[in-house]
C-alpha cells in the first residue's frame, strides 16, 4: 500500500551547490594559508642558518683579535714613546708659560701619554680675570685643544683644574 499522506520532496540542488562551493573556499582560503605558513617557515630557517654562520664568522674575528692583542699591546707602548719624543716636558712646559699671564701660577702638571698627550693642570690665579684670559689664551694656542676648565675653588685667590690636550708645533 502506498502512503499518500505527503507530497514527495522537490530536489533542490541549489542548496546543495552553495553549501559544496562554500567548502571549496574554506578549503582554498586554508591551502592559501598553508602554502604561506610554509614559506614563512622556509624565510625562517634560513635566516636562522645565516645567523649562525655570522655568529660563528663573529666568534672567528674575536679569536683572531685577542690573538692579536700581544701586538696591540707593543704597539700601544710604542705609540706612547713615539708621543713622549713628540712632546718632551720641557716643550710642554715652554708652551704653557708662552699661555700662562703673570698672576697665574702652575701648581702641578699631570701628563698622560694614552691616546696622544693628555694634561692636567692645577693652578692658581690672583684673581678671576687672570684665570679668564688664562684660558683664553690656552684655548687661542695652536698647541693646545680640547681645552676643559675643572673644579674651581675661589677664596682669597682662584684655584682650579685644568684638562687639555697638548697638539705640539708652534
Amino acid at each position: 500500500m502506498t502512503d499518500f499522506s505527503t507530497r514527495p520532496r522537490r530536489k533542490d540542488r541549489t542548496t546543495a551547490v552553495l553549501i559544496v562551493a562554500a567548502g571549496v573556499g574554506v578549503l582554498a582560503v586554508a591551502a592559501a594559508g598553508a602554502v604561506r605558513a610554509r614559506t614563512d617557515v622556509v624565510a625562517g630557517r634560513a635566516a636562522l642558518v645565516e645567523a649562525a654562520r655570522s655568529l660563528e664568522e663573529m666568534k672567528a674575528r674575536a679569536r683572531a683579535l685577542e690573538g692579536s692583542r700581544v701586538g696591540s699591546d707593543e704597539e700601544r707602548l710604542a705609540a706612547l714613546v713615539v708621543v713622549g719624543r713628540q712632546a718632551p716636558p720641557a716643550a710642554v712646559l715652554a708652551a704653557i708659560e708662552r699661555a700662562m699671564p703673570a698672576d697665574v701660577r702652575l701648581d702641578s702638571l699631570v701628563f698622560d701619554y694614552e691616546g696622544g698627550l693628555q694634561l692636567q693642570m692645577e693652578v692658581q690665579a690672583r684673581h678671576p680675570a687672570a684665570y679668564d684670559e688664562f684660558l683664553a689664551r690656552l684655548a687661542a694656542s695652536p698647541q693646545f685643544q680640547d681645552v676643559a676648565p675643572g673644579a674651581e675653588v675661589r677664596d682669597d685667590a682662584l684655584r682650579a683644574s685644568v684638562k687639555a690636550r697638548y697638539r705640539g708645533g708652534r
